[in-house]
C-alpha cells in the first residue's frame, strides 16, 4: 500500500475543516487525540479514511474515522520495509467525543 502527499492533501480537502493552524490559542491536545498509521480510503465512501496500524502486515489492525472529524493531518514521512516497499505515515488530529470504529483481522488456526 503506497500513498503520496496528493492522496493526503485530497483526504484533508474532503469534508469540513477546522481552521487550527491559523488560532493560536487553541489547543489541538484538548480538543482532538492523535492517530499514527497509514492512509486509505475507503472505496465505498469519500467521507470515511481508513488509518492502517501496518501498511505490509497481512494480519491487518485499522481504525476508521470520518473526515468530518479530522482536524489535522500530519506527515511523518516514508516507511520502508524489507522488500523495498514504502508507505506514508501520517498523524490525524481526531476530535475527541466523535464516534470511530477499530477493526483487527485475524487468522483462524
Amino acid at each position: 500500500m503506497s500513498t503520496n502527499n496528493e492522496d493526503i492533501q485530497k483526504m484533508l480537502s474532503i469534508g469540513k475543516r477546522y481552521d487550527l493552524d491559523r488560532k493560536s490559542d487553541v489547543n489541538i491536545n484538548e480538543t482532538h487525540t492523535p492517530f499514527e498509521g497509514f492512509l486509505h480510503a475507503r472505496p465505498s465512501d469519500n467521507g470515511v479514511l481508513l488509518l492502517f496500524y501496518n501498511p505490509f502486515s497481512v494480519e491487518e489492525k485499522f481504525y476508521e474515522f470520518s473526515i468530518d472529524s479530522i482536524a489535522k493531518i500530519d506527515d511523518l514521512g516514508k516507511v520502508t520495509n524489507e522488500n523495498g516497499e514504502t508507505a506514508n505515515k501520517i498523524r490525524v488530529w481526531v476530535k475527541k467525543g466523535m464516534p470511530a470504529i477499530i477493526s483487527e483481522s485475524f487468522v483462524i488456526k
